[in-house]
């Protein structure tokens, strides 16, 4: 018995599960005529299992029309043959070769949905001339239609919707060829890149260009610095050693068709810009111009703007002495100063005479107590905030203005408080004290030693911080 359950005796063999009972390798002897089939203990219907030594031959009767059919996998371990012209008929074919994975070979009517495996192919039923053969399954999980079919019968004519050469991808042009530099593309309105897309061109070429032959063209558009050979006596001109000028001595008009000029650029009554000089223009006489815009600036070694009436609209006027009005007693300028009402300004902005202000802005500048001394710099503000985070035993007065001036201090106790500010010591900055005179005959203010609490003190000189005078402008304000 072996391990299906079948035991063997003799030419015999018996199913232990089934009971069915087989006679093998013993010549059947019949007479002519007779049906084997009859016979009861011989079962040739339906067999359980057949081993043949050589070869099996189906004639598949009279005809050969009998169809022999299986129903389970059939193993074929070496050449299958099939001389039918006919051929094989099966819905799917699976190639398997040198690959772990079978690869589908079926037959489709449009581009299949499901996926399947890289390398799997569905031909198209009905293919036409111009078309493609079918779809590929690729390692992008996509069928993608492959094998184009020429439209002539004898000539290899083939007809593509985009064609890229050397690229990774066509992109939207119809042809491409290359990339960068070597870019070659037509776009499908029928536009040629050379170097470079086509854009809105008909042709566009990015680097040198070289025509041996003739170039015929209704427009030309550029500055024309590189065209060479030109037959000037044709375009009424006459070439000299660099350069051209007109045969005929009269007037040239560019944008024009009737200069009255030498030459005259732009139409009469045309808005936009008619003449654009790119670098530096000369004109060595008489510049006559109605209006006159200048965005940079204007140098001149020597200038007279006359009329009662005017407007100067300048970005920058670079000058070292700047007068307006009779003797310089409007405006005067000199390199660091301005004089309004005066000839020699004494400061940055000297008025001599009444100043109206609607609005004025001033500086705030904040003070840093270092080794308990503050130092207050009058060049830079006259307002200052001072964080009261340490004690303060003295204050440091540096850059006062000569004659009259005034500042104030802001002081705020921190959150600790209880900071002793000395508010009547006052030095230079040689350490050399600065006398401060307080109102009520010399009564000195006590700063405020509240936690988060505030004081303003006003301080003014009449006589360039030889001498201050304080006043308490308000103390123990809150936060």
């Amino acid at each position: 018995m072996n391990d299906k359950g079948i035991s063997y005796s003799g030419n015999k063999k018996q199913s232990t599960i089934t009971g069915i009972e087989e006679i093998f390798d013993t010549p059947i002897q019949t007479i002519t005529g007779d049906d084997i089939g009859i016979l009861g203990s011989i079962n040739v219907i339906n067999p359980l299992e057949g081993s043949f030594i050589r070869s099996i031959r189906v004639e598949g009767g009279d005809n050969n029309t009998a169809i022999s059919e299986f129903n389970g996998p059939v193993i074929v371990t070496s050449k299958f043959t099939s001389t039918s012209n006919k051929g094989i008929e099966a819905n799917s074919l699976y190639l398997q070769g040198d690959a772990i994975v079978a690869r589908n070979y079926t037959v489709g009517i449009s581009t299949p949905s499901l996926a399947g495996n890289p390398g799997d192919i569905a031909y198209y039923s009905d293919p036409n001339r111009g078309g493609y053969v079918g779809w590929v399954y690729t390692l992008e999980n996509e069928w993608y239609r492959f094998g184009n079919i020429s439209i002539s019968e004898t000539e290899n004519h083939m007809i593509f919707d985009r064609v890229g050469i050397a690229t990774t991808s066509a992109g939207t042009d119809t042809f491409r060829i290359g990339a960068g530099s070597s870019l070659f593309s037509v776009n499908a309105t029928g536009g040629v890149g050379i170097g470079t897309t086509a854009n809105q061109y008909k042709l566009n070429v990015n680097g040198n260009t070289n025509i041996g032959g003739t170039i015929t063209a209704s427009y030309f558009s550029g500055d024309g610095s590189s065209l060479i050979n030109l037959n000037a006596a044709a375009l009424g001109w006459t070439q000299i050693s660099g350069g051209i000028y007109n045969t005929a001595l009269n007037n040239v008009g560019i944008g024009t068709s009737v200069p009255r000029f030498n030459l005259e650029v732009g139409s009469v009554g045309a808005g936009g810009t008619s003449l654009w000089v790119n670098n530096n223009a000369r004109f060595d006489n008489f510049l006559s111009a109605n209006n006159t815009t200048i965005t940079g600036i204007i140098t001149a070694s020597s200038y007279n703007f006359t009329g009662g009436t005017g407007t100067i609209n300048a970005g920058i006027i670079t000058t070292s002495t700047l007068i307006v009005g009779t003797g310089g007693t409007v405006i005067t300028t000199n390199t660091t100063s301005v004089g309004i009402g005066t000839t020699v300004p004494r400061v940055n902005l000297d008025v001599e005479g009444t100043l109206r202000i609607k609005i004025v802005r001033e500086a705030v500048e904040s003070l840093s107590i270092v080794s308990n001394i503050v130092t207050v710099d009058l060049s830079k503000a006259q307002n200052f905030l001072l964080s009261a985070t340490a004690d303060v035993n003295s204050f440091t007065i540096i850059n006062p203005p000569s004659e009259s001036n005034s500042f104030t201090i802001k002081i705020a106790q921190d959150a600790t408080g209880g900071r002793v500010i000395d508010i009547d010591d006052f030095r230079t900055l040689g350490n050399v004290p600065i006398p401060v005179n307080w109102p009520g005959g010399g009564i000195l203010p006590i700063v405020t030693p509240t936690a988060s609490r505030n004081d303003i003190y006003t301080f003014k000189t009449f006589d360039g911080g030889s001498n201050w005078y304080g006043i308490v402008v308000g103390q123990n304000f809150a936060n």
